[in-house]
């Protein structure tokens, strides 16, 4: 019986190639037994109306349709995704665009503004113009917030000092 003595000298350690095709990905194979030269054609379930042969390369839409996967549905597929993600980025920088630009300034202490946005919301934003908190927050929380920030000073306000 033999016991391995790790690798043998004058030998190198064979790293393998990575396989074409990533089959953890979700991929759907199909092969024409009309056509058997074109071998097996894949698709990717998350990226439609993109084929691949077995060595990786990208074939075409007709070589894909004589293999068998519906070339019509995967187009209209990936048109519907393509046209949901560019609304997606309109809608987020739509939104960043209301949600960031700031409305009438309520009240600014020690570094901290308060300022008003849509809806009655409000936001409390540093030096810098940046929010302190991810999502817009109502009025009262707004004073709430900036009062643990930057707590009044009576002295400064003019009060009279209540702490004995």
């Amino acid at each position: 019986m033999a016991i391995y003595q790790g690798p043998v000298k004058g030998f190198e350690e064979v790293e393998f190639a990575k396989p074409p095709i990533d089959l953890d990905r979700g991929v759907t194979g199909k092969k024409s037994w009309m056509h058997p030269e074109i071998g097996i054609v894949y698709a990717y379930k998350d990226d439609p109306g993109v084929y691949f042969n077995e060595h990786g390369t990208e074939v075409s839409e007709q070589v894909a349709r004589l293999a068998g996967h519906d070339v019509e549905a995967n187009a209209r597929i990936r048109y519907l995704r393509q046209k949901r993600k560019e609304f997606d980025k309109e809608l987020e920088a739509e939104m960043a665009r209301v949600t960031k630009q700031g409305g009438d300034l309520l009240v600014s202490r020690g570094g901290f503004s308060v300022m008003t946005l849509a809806h009655g919301r409000c936001a409390v934003t540093d030096l810098d113009g940046q929010w302190i908190t991810p999502n817009p927050l109502t009025r009262e929380e707004a004073f709430k917030l900036l009062d643990k920030l930057s707590p009044v000073d009576p002295v400064a306000e003019g009060q009279d000092d209540v702490s004995e």
